[in-house]
């Protein structure tokens, strides 16, 4: 019964499911090809490391990490600067959306213990990572899918991807600077804390650090089945606290979105496209404003050989919308509030618009 209420409740899911059946109404003959339009891969992987994030959770060690910083941070805008900074950095070699199933927890730890209202950095957060994940091939999945299809060495794909990541970084900085003001903290005085569970901490860390050598060396089904039995083994209490209805809703988004693109209409169109320089870059940015920056670069590839400037556009499409990155939607899913998914609009669609104008005309420029 709880499990029902909980969907019930989550909107993200019912549109998703909504969207599943007028497809499933209205184009029949897609269904068979549903199973197809899973990356399942990438599904697998997410449950592994919702696995591991949700056991350092659990550890209480994330909460106690948050007591450490918060005692050494006096400022408002320094604790963002630290956070941001962080997200950017972590999301190159870790990607977009585990970064934010580590950061976005500690952040609403450390909410216990300052009187400003700080979930306001979650939105920043999330728009760090979309940004620092841009930068490297295994950044995030649009990024590792594109640089496969590329073809350019790892060092190569980087100075590619420098200039938008600049771009990005530059105007993230400035907003940051302007929201968050240079008061001091107000902290609540810090009682006992209880001591976390050392062991599940460090097993967490580990076989994180294992599955992004895994992950990077492309063998992330090799060492899928070892997180799942060594959990099953050591604590299978942590898959009782595993979201799984975000897992469930990234895997309605595959078929979703991977059927719209896959419409007589909508692949008519872009075959009558030139899509390539600054078309490419846009329309990468725009429809990843509708079906996400992943399924984007998937869609759009098949139609384009300008590589460069479609993952230019996804980088840059990564923001503005809620679900225009997987990563936004791992961010409401912990906030929980209304308000929150408000105010992110309000910041996000204002960076999206500002990036995209820049380097539209960057691109105008070199091109």
């Amino acid at each position: 019964m709880n499990l029902l209420k909980k969907m019930s409740r989550d909107y993200v899911l019912i549109v998703s499911l909504v969207i599943l059946i007028i497809i499933s109404i209205f184009a029949p003959y897609l269904v068979s090809q549903y199973p197809y339009f899973v990356d399942w891969k990438t599904l697998l992987t997410l449950a592994a490391l919702f696995l591991i994030t949700t056991a350092m959770m659990d550890s209480q060690y994330l909460k106690i990490t948050a007591l450490k910083l918060i005692e050494k941070i006096e400022n408002e805008r320094k604790l963002a600067l630290a956070l941001i900074s962080f997200s950017f950095v972590l999301s190159m070699f870790i990607t977009n959306d585990v970064t934010l199933l580590l950061l976005v927890p500690l952040t609403l730890s450390l909410q216990s213990y300052v009187k400003q209202d700080i979930k306001k950095m979650i939105i920043f957060e999330a728009l760090a990572v979309n940004a620092g994940s841009a930068l490297t091939p295994i950044g995030n999945p649009q990024n590792l899918y594109l640089w496969n299809l590329w073809g350019v060495d790892f060092g190569a794909f980087i100075l590619y991807l420098l200039p938008v990541v600049l771009v990005l970084l530059v105007i993230l900085l400035f907003l940051v600077f302007l929201i968050f003001p240079s008061k001091h903290l107000q902290k609540f005085e810090i009682k006992n804390v209880e001591d976390g569970d050392k062991k599940l901490a460090w097993l967490s860390l580990i076989l994180l650090i294992f599955m992004i050598i895994f992950m990077d060396l492309n063998l992330e089904f090799y060492a899928i089945p070892i997180i799942f039995i060594v959990y099953i083994l050591y604590r299978r209490d942590v898959y009782l606290h595993v979201d799984w209805l975000l897992l469930l809703i990234f895997f309605l988004f595959f078929i979703d979105f991977n059927a719209i693109g896959n419409l007589p209409a909508v692949r008519n169109f872009f075959l009558n496209q030139n899509i390539s320089g600054l078309k490419a870059f846009a329309y990468g940015a725009l429809i990843s404003q509708f079906i996400s920056n992943v399924p984007a670069a998937i869609l759009l590839s098949n139609f384009t050989n300008d590589i460069q400037s479609l993952v230019y556009g996804v980088s840059v499409g990564g923001n503005g919308i809620i679900i225009a990155s997987l990563a936004n939607l791992i961010a409401l899913r912990f906030v929980k509030d209304k308000k929150w998914a408000i105010e992110f609009h309000k910041y996000s669609i204002a960076y999206f618009i500002i990036t995209f104008i820049i380097m539209l005309f960057l691109l105008y420029v070199l091109i």
